[in-house]
């Protein structure tokens, strides 16, 4: 009876089986994707990382991945960056080359870094 139940679950909510495109957007002339919620999204997101040279991660510090994290990246000069919520624990973004401050926001809670692109992967943890 439950597997029954479960299957028809799936078919009558096709997102629940896997997981939606996930689409780059723009902002600024700075393309960036985010997502990576549920297994099959985070492989759609590792499939995403040719083309990006930005790779953050949202964590709490037990482990379990975060989502809606407020996430501003601005050029130290001060002339290029975005602004936006992540849609997941992972946001790839594509930046020209040099130093820029990530500042992101969950809960009130604020952290801030500086990278210096080439490329970079940042892992931002929570209590």
């Amino acid at each position: 009876m439950k597997k029954t139940m479960l299957w028809a679950a799936f078919l009558l909510f096709p997102g629940y089986a896997h997981s939606q495109d996930l689409q780059p957007r723009t902002q600024d002339g700075i393309s960036y994707v985010s997502g990576g919620i549920g297994l099959d999204e985070r492989e759609e997101m590792k499939a995403h990382r040719h083309g990006y040279n930005l790779f953050l991660t949202f964590a709490e510090k037990s482990g379990s991945y975060l989502s809606d994290v407020q996430v501003v990246v601005k050029s130290l000069k001060g002339n290029k960056g975005f602004d936006t919520v992540s849609e997941g624990p992972f946001l790839y973004a594509a930046l020209p080359p040099g130093k820029y401050r990530v500042s992101v926001e969950f809960k009130g809670e604020k952290q801030s870094r500086e990278v210096n692109l080439g490329r970079a992967e940042e892992i931002f943890y929570w209590k």
